[in-house]
């Protein structure tokens, strides 16, 4: 334990994916950190599903690994599977993902902060922040905090990361636990205190499956879902990629049936959440099963993947199967499945209560605007998911050390990184559930690739002093780009005499005009790499990462410019009024327009644009549909 002359630059509250990344960050400017958490062991413990990444969560990994953050290349190392999502679609919604050992994770975080050799990591409880009125700058200043015993930790700025602990609450059925995840408390001093500093609360909820024991699923009445032959990576300095692709693991995919949904019909009223115990709103992108049978009542079956914990593990998180009803319910719906009727339950699952602050609290540089050098990242600001825990841990990591130096601040840019337009999102709009990152959040998301991420983000965290010029990903990042760039002069190319693109069985050859650019074709046969490397042999001799970024910047060439310029006119049109439209969302303009966009329409009832684009939620495709109705009904 720290004695009380302990004085840091930067302390971070909080041992999960954010406060991991605050951590990371601040030592990578530099800053003498200490990372204070109930328990070291549980140091980047993965307190939900062993995944990461996906369509929109796959773009913040990269780019916290651009930032120099650790979840990518730890994520990597941990993986037991990948999947490239949307790969049908285009290059900007693809996201990667990854199935990972939870056991391996943990340890390779750990090691990572403890190697650092510039981050202690303390064994502790947080029950008060230090703060005092400074009146040069009238306003409070946070000074650092008191761990229970009376041990105080001083510090030039700090960030509080507590996740579900504030004030968590544990459901299972009528059972209720104080705690932030099962088996460890929750910070019920630390919430009070806070409170009484007049800082605005609302309260959330998540919930998690119960975990199966493996040796008691018949995986043969399953599908398989096997792993990318060619993974993609989060970081470029992964190492090992080979040994990394031959050992992944399977999935399978099971579905719940009449049985199941009948069973937790008939105990919907022991829910915790049905049954009034729980006041928190959930996430809606990530249902519990009471969720689902509720909402689509007339749907029958509901997909489940049954994921591997770990390589030594013998046990299967079955995505899909959140839930709060009480342990003989989940044992009930769980062995009504096929392949799953002698399943034996190892931990039940249930549902966490917890305190989050308003994050428009805040400045767009996470730091309170009630309260100067405090910070606050992840799930305490009403998010959801490791990802976008993460990628707020890096920014609050980076802007605290530059508190604790005197130096400017930094704000990501929306158009440049999906976690520019998630804290824009949290701190403008705030939530009114839990925020989860998808790629049409973004008005920039065509140009926010995870094959640009480099470019987009490495430049930046040379700026900033997280990365050097000898260093490793610097030195890359230097070569990949004279590669792209060598590449990118070669869309103007013509091949030397006309050739036929490469046709699918039984159809008819497609020959292409002889004057035809690599650019232009690439724009036809939509990144068929076989077809490519036919008409324009040099191609072969590109890395898969130098193809997908050039045949990317192909593909969109002129769509950014005309986006842009239909995201110019949605703001020169924020003043517009609209006129009620409760009868007319079902009018066929607003036939795109999601089923989620629609209630929240309903709900807040917007009068201007200006009232839409703060909507928590509203993406904008949905303020562009609203403009183009709003200057059509002033025609």
């Amino acid at each position: 334990m720290a004695n009380a002359s302990n004085f840091f630059d930067v302390i971070v509250i909080g041992g999960g994916h954010a406060g991991c990344e605050s951590a990371i960050a601040a030592h990578n400017l530099g800053a003498r950190t200490a990372l204070v958490t109930f328990s070291s062991q549980n140091v980047g413990v993965l307190s939900c599903n062993p995944a990461f990444g996906g369509v929109g969560k796959g773009h913040i990994v990269c780019e916290i690994d651009a930032l120099n953050g650790g979840m990518g290349m730890v994520a990597d190392k941990a993986s037991l599977q990948y999947r490239l999502l949307n790969r049908s679609r285009g290059p900007a919604v693809r996201g990667p993902r990854a199935q990972v050992d939870r056991a391996i994770y943990a340890r390779e975080m750990q090691k990572l902060i403890h190697q650092s050799g510039n981050i202690e990591v303390i064994a502790g409880e947080v029950e008060d922040l230090l703060i005092e009125y400074d009146t040069d700058a009238g306003k409070e200043q946070c000074k650092g905090v008191v761990l229970k015993g009376g041990v105080r930790l001083t510090a030039h700025a700090v960030v509080l990361t507590t996740g579900t602990f504030l004030g968590g609450l544990i459901f299972r059925g009528d059972i209720r636990t104080e705690a932030g995840r099962v088996g460890e408390k929750s910070a019920t001093r630390l919430k009070d205190n806070l409170l009484q500093r007049g800082m605005a609360t609302i309260r959330l909820k998540t919930g998690t499956p119960p975990r199966l024991r493996a040796d008691s699923i018949d995986f043969a009445k399953f599908q398989k879902q096997p792993g990318d032959v060619e993974p993609t990576f989060f970081s470029p300095l992964t190492e090992g990629r080979n040994e990394l692709a031959a050992r992944q693991l399977h999935c399978h995919i099971a579905h719940t049936n009449g049985e199941t949904k009948q069973i937790v019909e008939d105990n919907l009223e022991r829910s915790a959440l049905y049954g009034g115990e729980i006041e928190g709103v959930g996430p809606r992108y990530c249902p519990s099963i009471e969720d689902k049978i509720r909402r689509f009542h007339t749907k029958e079956v509901h997909q489940v993947f049954l994921e591997p914990e770990g390589f030594d593990s013998n046990l299967i998180y079955p995505n899909g199967l959140s839930t709060s009803l009480p342990s003989d319910v989940q044992k009930a719906f769980i062995n009504s499945m096929a392949g799953l009727e002698k399943a034996e339950i190892d931990t039940p699952g249930y549902a966490v209560e917890y305190s989050a602050f308003d994050p428009r609290q805040l400045h767009p540089t996470l730091e309170s605007k009630q309260v100067q050098r405090l910070l606050l990242a992840g799930q305490i600001n009403g998010t959801t998911g490791y990802e976008e825990a993460g990628g707020q841990g890096v920014i609050a990591g980076i802007n605290a050390a530059k508190l604790a130096r005197n130096e400017e601040l930094f704000v990501p840019d929306a158009s440049e990184s999906y976690i520019g337009v998630m804290i824009r999102d949290l701190t403008t709009k705030g939530v009114d559930e839990p925020y989860r990152m998808f790629t049409s959040r973004a008005e920039h998301r065509l140009k926010l690739r995870i094959d640009n991420v480099a470019e987009r983000m490495v430049p930046q965290a040379f700026a900033l002093g997280l990365i050097h010029s000898q260093d490793k990903r610097w030195l890359w990042f230097a070569q990949h780009e004279k590669q792209v760039q060598a590449a990118v002069v070669m869309l103007n190319h013509k091949p030397g005499k006309k050739t036929p693109s490469n046709p699918q069985p039984g159809e008819a050859s497609r020959e292409v005009e002889k004057d035809t650019t690599l650019g232009e074709f690439a724009k036809r046969c939509r990144f068929d790499r076989d077809e490519i490397i036919a008409r324009f042999p040099y191609t072969a001799e590109w890395t898969g990462d130098v193809f997908q970024r050039v045949m990317s910047e192909a593909l969109y060439d002129g769509y950014e410019k005309r986006y842009t310029q239909q995201l110019e006119k949605a703001q020169a049109a924020e003043g517009l009024k609209l006129k009620d439209f409760a009868d007319t969302l079902g009018e066929t303009q607003f036939a795109t327009i999601s089923h989620e966009a629609k209630e929240k329409l309903l709900k807040y009832k917007p009068k201007t644009v200006r009232d839409a684009m703060e909507i928590p939620g509203l993406t904008p495709h949905v303020i562009a549909t609203l403009v183009a109705h709003a200057v059509e009904r002033t025609q």
